[in-house]
């Protein structure tokens, strides 16, 4: 028979560490696209690609120092970037956190609750870059205005 206690992993996020009372991976599948017609009897689906991992869990601390452990996590939380997430049925995954609250009881002193939510934080550069774009369309059309000034003055009278 498996130990489930020995084989399952320590939970952390960016190297800050909390216990897990449920995890779950609500959205997982497909991303696809509904498209409706007008008086239509039918209407068209389209494959988007696969549905970016979200995790959600009921995490906690327990420990003497659960005010300063969860002001830890939640820090972490906050920081922006890309980083592990270890869960411990689920494993590690590089995701973002989308939301951190806590919340604690009088009568749990010690304890603290904490829900978490990540999104998986993708492939990194399959898409096209909004803001490089933008600046290089930009920068094309400021090229072609200078053009277009330049020869508008050489005609006008001075």
């Amino acid at each position: 028979m498996r130990n489930w206690m020995n084989t399952l992993r320590g939970a952390s996020y960016r190297g800050v560490p909390f216990y897990v009372g449920e995890e779950a991976m609500p959205d997982t599948g497909r991303e696809v696209v509904v498209h409706r017609y007008v008086k239509a009897e039918k209407h068209d689906t389209e494959d988007m690609g696969i549905l970016p991992k979200k995790f959600r869990i009921k995490a906690y601390i327990a420990n003497d120092q659960a005010d300063a452990s969860c002001r830890a996590l939640v820090a972490a939380c906050s920081t922006a970037g890309v980083a592990t997430l270890v869960l411990p049925f689920l494993g590690g995954h590089q995701v973002r956190c989308t939301g951190c609250g806590s919340s604690w009881r009088k009568e749990k002193l010690g304890y603290v609750s904490i829900d978490l939510e990540f999104i998986e934080a993708g492939g990194g550069g399959s898409g096209f870059p909004a803001i490089p774009i933008g600046d290089r369309i930009a920068a094309s059309a400021l090229d072609d205005l200078a053009g277009l000034v330049e020869d508008v003055l050489s005609v006008l009278p001075f």
